[in-house]
């Protein structure tokens, strides 16, 4: 089976430097988060109605970039009080085919080689 991530970065507002990456899976229910240089993800638990609106704001097809603070992907990404000062980034949407027994594991292992990127874990430009 084919599942799309959908890959974040969040990033310090007045630095501009990266603070975590997400991914986020909604045909396999997923949504990891793993803060700059760690190794440990965290991944979060949604309610039904929460993954109704995310997948709501996925399907008007996001553009590559900073995402709105009040939308629903950053509402889940990060806790009200830091919304002010960290920028969600929307990156790419990746295909992985895998069986939905192992999905979770292959996310897992996807979000963490994705944050590892040296690409995708530099500072932007101004």
């Amino acid at each position: 089976m084919t599942f799309t991530g959908v890959s974040f970065r969040l990033t310090d507002l007045e630095t501009g430097r990266t603070v975590a990456h997400a991914l986020l899976c909604p045909e396999a229910r997923y949504a990891g988060l793993v803060n700059h240089g760690a190794t440990r993800l965290d991944r979060q638990f949604l309610t039904p109605f929460q993954w109704l609106l995310i997948e709501q704001q996925l399907a008007r097809r996001i553009d590559t970039g900073p995402l709105h603070r009040s939308s629903a992907i950053v509402a889940l990404l990060l806790e009200a009080d830091r919304r002010a000062d960290v920028i969600v980034h929307h990156l790419v949407n990746t295909p992985l085919d895998v069986s939905p027994d192992e999905a979770a594991a292959v996310l897992d292992s996807h979000l963490l080689e994705f944050s590892a990127m040296p690409a995708y874990a530099v500072k932007p430009e101004r």
